[in-house]
């Protein structure tokens, strides 16, 4: 085969889509993490900013407040890639790392961390939500 002709091929096939692209995730489009709406078991509705994903709850932004909100509270989650129901379960570890891809935090929230967020929006501890 000829060089023109193999680089031809290659500049083709290097121009074909396969897969996902990133303009396909919707948070994908704006700094931070997902828009999360979380419904507690009394049915309050929290809406805020996906920070980390823990095991046991997540940390969001509601306005300029780090909010904590336990499984234990939550009946569903709603992202905008995702829809959960843990009402009568915690978010399987297959999940928690799907939501954790969509968090501004996807590696976690180390305490330092954790303590620089809360310094800079003069706030001196997580907001645990329990409706």
């Amino acid at each position: 085969m000829k060089p023109t002709a193999i680089i031809a091929l290659s500049a083709l096939a290097l121009a074909c889509h396969i897969g996902p692209q990133a303009s396909d995730i919707e948070v994908a489009h704006e700094p931070g993490g997902a828009r999360t709406k979380i419904t507690a078991w009394s049915g309050t509705v929290f809406d805020g900013e996906l920070l980390a994903v823990a095991d046991t709850g997540l940390l969001v932004l509601r306005g300029r407040q780090v909010s904590y909100m336990p499984y234990a509270q939550t009946s569903t989650l709603t992202t905008p890639m995702i829809t959960l129901t843990v009402a009568t379960r915690p978010p399987s570890p297959a999940d928690r790392a799907r939501l954790r891809l969509m968090s501004r935090f996807p590696q976690g929230l180390t305490s330092d961390l954790e303590a620089r967020l809360l310094a800079a929006l003069h706030q001196r501890a997580v907001v645990v939500l329990a409706p």
